[in-house]
């Protein structure tokens, strides 16, 4: 950690990382930290850079990467608050059913989310789900479509 200034205390490589996502409040776009070590740690300051509504990302990419359930849950907090985030892409981490579910929470709030992927965890196979868009209820409330989370519970189950 020999982060100075504004990111004292930071690792140099995590203030790199928070230099990506800084710029990308400025537009549209994605992040995609595919293979960049990324941990619990940095997966913390991912999830509060969303939740506090940083930017407009509408693809997330932390594949290949070391983020286990402390990571995802925090993660999960900023996802949870997200309006914007269409892709996320969580695949080949060390990510197991107690983070699985607290992901599966998070997706119940979040209603942007339509593409999930998660190949490669600890149970070593491929899931990719689409979730279908909310459907609204005669009040225009939108009605939790559980499909895509009941299948990977299924999944997780075998």
């Amino acid at each position: 950690k020999n982060g100075s200034g504004v990111r004292k205390g930071v690792s140099t490589f995590m203030g790199d990382l928070l230099e990506q996502y800084r710029l990308k409040e400025k537009g549209e776009g994605s992040l995609l930290l595919r293979q960049q070590n990324v941990n619990d740690e940095w997966a913390h300051q991912i999830g509060k850079g969303i939740e506090t509504g940083i930017g407009r990302l509408h693809t997330l990419d932390l594949a290949c990467n070391h983020i286990g359930n402390a990571g995802v849950r925090d993660l999960s907090l900023g996802l949870a608050q997200s309006s914007t985030l269409t892709r996320l892409n969580l695949g080949a981490n060390q990510i197991d059913r107690v983070g699985l579910d607290v992901l599966a929470d998070s997706l119940l709030v979040n209603t942007t989310i339509t593409e999930l992927s998660l190949n490669s965890l600890k149970f070593g196979a491929y899931m990719k789900y689409v979730i279908p868009p909310p459907k609204s209820d005669a009040a225009g409330d939108p009605e939790i479509d559980l499909v895509g989370v009941a299948a990977l519970d299924a999944a997780v189950d075998e």
